[in-house]
């Protein structure tokens, strides 16, 4: 396999060194883009020599392009063209993990319309899509290979449908998308790569959605390399992994009893409190007397397991009762 980290054009098309024309070539697009672009340009620098197959935005459905590609590799041994850099690792983690096996190259290309932006937003460098192009391919079992990274995790969806990653790594608030609900997304694309959660948040809102959603491990930030390591690896089993006050956190959720839900007009109370209120300000405020409201906190200390108003504020940010 020869892997050509140098961006191909019409104008400086020349066969990779050591590999002779095979009379095939598959062209993937790069995200949002469809098949046609792709083609014209393979059809530009092939001439008459090949064949030129495009198949379908690996971003927007990798299944299908993966079982075009299939399809078509069935068939012949083909000679691959990848007209993006979305497409060049696409291709590349189709070829490392054996499902094509007859391809002679992995070409990154370049079309002056096309690779204006990669997929992790247009941040990424030339040298660092090529280095991990290159870095794909070369390991075929993809094991202790970063696959991608990305600054937003609505990129971080998307990237993983492509790479289909073994461990995905995820921070959880973060801006446009948080990681829960990217998460789910992984879920919903059919991503089956495990996601182990790295934070700085281990409260009761925070812990218990990411476990929902599908989280196998947990750790916070402050955790040493070689627990981060472990919680990599024991991720890529099907093992889960917590940080230690996030595992204390859910036993003593499991061992407590469960307490009695707030009502709207205790949320209420209690919003107003975390406010600064006093009993008469909330009275005011929700049209009831003091008295009605000295029998609401009284409530909300009780189902909330605490004695005082700050420790019913505090309880009530950490459970996501409050909004932050």
């Amino acid at each position: 396999m020869t892997v050509t980290t140098e961006r191909a054009t019409a104008a400086n098309w020349a066969e990779p060194e050591g590999i002779a024309p095979r009379g095939t070539l598959i062209v993937i697009p790069g995200r949002g883009e469809g098949p046609e672009l792709y083609e014209r340009f393979g059809r530009r620098i092939a001439g008459d020599a090949y064949r030129v197959h495009a198949v379908a935005d690996p971003v927007a459905d990798p299944a299908l392009t993966t079982s075009q590609v299939l399809a078509i590799t069935a068939e012949v041994r083909p000679y691959v063209l990848v007209g993006s850099d979305t497409g060049a690792l696409f291709a590349a983690g189709l070829v490392a993990s054996g499902q094509v096996t007859g391809a002679d190259a992995v070409v990154l290309a370049g079309l002056p319309t096309a690779d204006s932006e990669s997929a992790a937003g247009g941040a990424a460098s030339a040298e660092s899509w090529e280095g991990e192009l290159a870095a794909r391919t070369a390991c075929p079992t993809h094991r202790g290979r970063l696959a991608g990274q990305v600054p937003l995790l609505r990129e971080a969806v998307d990237r993983a449908a492509v790479l289909r990653p073994d461990v995905v790594l995820m921070d959880l608030r973060m801006p446009e998308m948080d990681g829960v609900t990217a998460i789910k997304r992984l879920a919903e694309r059919g991503v089956t790569a495990r996601v182990l959660v790295l934070t700085t948040f281990d409260t009761d809102s925070d812990v218990v959605p990411a476990i929902e959603a599908g989280a196998t491990g947990y750790l916070l930030k402050d955790a040493p390399p070689e627990d981060l390591l472990r919680g990599v690896r024991a991720a890529a089993r099907g093992e889960a992994l917590l940080s230690p006050s996030v595992a204390t956190r859910l036993l003593s959720q499991v061992r407590a009893p469960a307490l009695e839900p707030l009502s709207q007009r205790e949320l209420d109370v209690l919003g107003l409190i975390a406010q600064g209120a006093s009993n008469r300000d909330a009275a005011s405020r929700l049209f009831i007397s003091e008295a009605t409201v000295k029998t609401h906190v009284l409530h909300i200390f009780a189902k909330l397991g605490v004695n005082d108003r700050a420790a019913a504020v505090a309880t009530g940010f950490e459970r996501g009762l409050l909004p932050r």
